[in-house]
């Protein structure tokens, strides 16, 4: 008889994730979900049409203070999004006018 492994539920759904590719499609979900957390309700309030196609995390911003900042920050918070999720999830952030 064959010995299986016991593992968990969420390990199990994990690894299935993992195998059939949605794990990038699923923390993209997670970013957007997540952006005010991310970069702050101030920030979060100001952008529009978040969303991410082929590792470009593309935005738009309501207010000219937000666009400045965020040029200023994109850099730093696109290692800030790799760093939590532990890969490059994100190779660059297009702010849109």
């Amino acid at each position: 008889m064959r010995k299986q492994k016991i593992i968990s539920l969420g390990s199990a759904i994990e690894e299935w994730i993992i195998e059939r590719g949605f794990k990038q499609k699923l923390h993209e979900a997670q970013l957007i979900n997540q952006w005010s957390n991310i970069v702050g309700e101030r920030m979060a309030k100001n952008t529009q049409n978040l969303r991410i196609e082929k590792g470009v995390l593309h935005l738009r911003l309501s207010s000219g203070l937000a666009l400045q900042e965020m040029y200023i920050i994109r850099q730093p918070l696109r290692d800030k999004i790799n760093q939590l999720y532990g890969y490059e999830l994100i190779k660059d952030i297009l702010i849109e006018r």
